[in-house]
């Protein structure tokens, strides 16, 4: 038997327009993250090379992790046995875990891009901006993505001379 094990990113969360999003480093078996490393804060990534900052570990982004992988193993898990049920001809036990199979899974995809897991805050992208020692432009973009600021406000803000 092969075991396959070691460490991948898992999680994405916090995304923050035209800056990065925060994930976290699992230790993983058979690719499902099992244990929580650490968290990032990430610019770009390039398979396990990440360009970003380390920040304390994230539960939104390990629940998250945990929550995908459960969804997915639930789902196909579900769609297997909902095919045994209806090669048996259970027709209605099968037609429920499709069904259960199938919310698993549009449940999974939400979770890919409802507001609440993929998007940060602007407290959050504020906190990620300074984890990862963004300059006062790079914070400016920040304010602007998050309409706390007009661009034209942030391009004075940056005529202006430090003081």
């Amino acid at each position: 038997m092969i075991i396959i094990w070691g460490s991948r990113i898992c999680g994405d969360v916090d995304h923050v327009p035209q800056i990065g999003h925060v994930a976290t480093r699992f230790f993983h078996l058979w690719y499902l993250p099992l244990i929580p490393m650490e968290s990032f804060a990430i610019i770009s990534q390039s398979g396990d090379q990440i360009h970003g900052a380390r920040i304390p570990l994230s539960g939104k982004s390990i629940i998250t992790a945990w929550l995908r992988t459960v969804l997915l193993l639930g789902g196909a898990t579900c769609g297997i046995v909902a095919a045994v049920l209806f090669s048996e001809r259970d027709f209605l036990g099968g037609a429920f875990l499709s069904g259960t199979a199938l919310a698993a899974l549009a449940l999974y995809f939400l979770t890919r891009r409802a507001k609440f897991f993929h998007s940060a805050s602007y407290e959050r992208a504020r906190q990620i901006g300074q984890h990862l020692g963004l300059n006062t432009e790079a914070m400016l973009l920040i304010d602007v993505a998050y309409g706390r600021m007009t661009a034209a406000e942030a391009e004075q803000a940056l005529d202006q001379p430090a003081g």
